[in-house]
């Protein structure tokens, strides 16, 4: 004589039901980002951009410009926010010319390379 369980199906049924909320919960969430850091994309664009304007002057610690990835050098521009770095290389900043001398670079190009630039991870810069 065989004994089955009737609830068994029911009980699977239940653990899903109740469980699988609990493992989707952190399903499709950005991680945090950590206050005064920044996140970096690196497009083609951005490096080609790089390469031909910046790198110039943020390779050189002769100029006095902070080092791309030197990440000490450039919290304290962060701190004081994007907008204010946006009008510092829009505008010209101490040593800096406007625009950076790229004349073809966006609003979005010197947030990007800004970024990029300031990124600690960047130990061999293009």
């Amino acid at each position: 004589m065989s004994c089955s369980n009737p609830l068994k199906p029911f009980s699977l049924f239940l653990v899903i039901f109740f469980l699988a909320p609990l493992f989707l919960t952190g399903c499709n969430k950005p991680p945090p980002e950590s206050q005064g850091s920044i996140s970096v994309e690196y497009t083609e664009r951005t490096i080609d951009l790089y390469s031909s304007s910046c790198s110039t002057c943020h390779e050189s610690s002769a100029t006095g410009a902070p080092q791309t990835g030197d990440s000490l050098a450039w919290q304290p521009r962060i701190d004081k926010g994007m907008d204010a770095l946006l009008e510092n290389a829009i505008n010209g900043f101490s040593g800096m010319p406007p625009l950076g001398l790229c004349m073809e670079c966006t609003k979005d190009d010197f947030e990007a390379l800004i970024q990029y630039m300031a990124s600690e991870q960047l130990s061999n810069p293009v």
